[in-house]
């Protein structure tokens, strides 16, 4: 269908090293699951935190700046149209379009929170404070290294095992230089690699269907994507049909 022939059209490649030649080439490194899905003539997502209209209105901002718009304010064409990462580590610095802009398509990662909760004084061990307790480790790879590409970041957090919910940190290209978001996650906070949250299927797709379309853009679509890759095009098609008929176990 449609939507298989779309997925189709997308190059994944394992994320080992970053060409920096006049063509931006991002590499995942597919025994992790970290995959990118660079496209030119794609809707880019829109993805922004629910609730205000304020965001709303910035959500739709973002839909209409499309790579040929940037194309028109820019005096080079940008080398990247469109990103989209599920935990990826930092592999270089200055990753941006030309003139230092955005790069179009979501950085995502996951992370778990515990709430701030009342201690009785004989509770030594409880932690009264709101923190974060497992972070997607993969992504604090060369965190004090190299900061992430320069590119809106959606946050997926599991907060007290019960709980989906996400922060949005968009791209601005009027900020020059190195945001903070580009940091995140910090190399301090926890990540057990024992009990990690970097499976796609695992918590990335249950995480991105708890998360609205407005916010998540195609990043829920391009899951499949990412795991349906070969050399035989017939079962990258077999593997979509598969993802679509709901073999990876999960509903829709």
């Amino acid at each position: 269908d449609s939507l298989s022939r779309e997925r189709l059209h997308f190059s994944l490649t394992p994320l080992h090293w970053i060409k920096r030649t006049s063509m931006f080439t991002a590499r995942i490194a597919g025994r992790l699951g970290l995959f990118a899905a660079v496209a030119g003539g794609v809707p880019a997502a829109a993805a922004v935190q629910g609730g205000p209209v304020a965001d709303e209105r910035a959500a739709e901002e973002d839909r209409q700046m499309t790579p040929m718009t940037r194309r028109r304010e820019t005096s080079a064409a940008p080398l990247v149209d469109y990103l989209y990462t599920y935990g990826a580590p930092s592999v270089a610095a200055g990753v941006a379009n030309p003139g230092d802009m955005c790069i179009p398509g979501i950085r995502t990662y996951t992370e778990d929170v515990a709430s701030a909760r009342r201690c009785r004084w004989w509770q030594w061990w409880c932690n009264p404070n709101e923190r974060i307790t497992n972070t997607d480790f993969a992504a604090q790879w060369h965190a004090d290294d190299y900061p992430h590409p320069k590119q809106s970041v959606l946050i997926l957090r599991y907060r007290d095992d019960s709980k989906v919910e996400h922060i949005y940190k968009p791209c601005d290209d009027s900020k020059r230089g190195t945001q903070s978001y580009q940091y995140l996650p910090s190399s301090d906070e926890p990540a057990n690699i024992v009990w990690d949250i970097h499976d796609i299927e695992e918590h990335y797709e249950r995480r991105l269907m708890k998360t609205p379309s407005s916010v998540r853009g195609p990043l829920l679509d391009y899951t499949s994507v990412t795991m349906c890759h070969d050399d035989n095009i017939q079962d990258i098609s077999a593997c979509l049909e598969g993802y679509e008929r709901g073999m990876n176990g999960l509903e829709g």
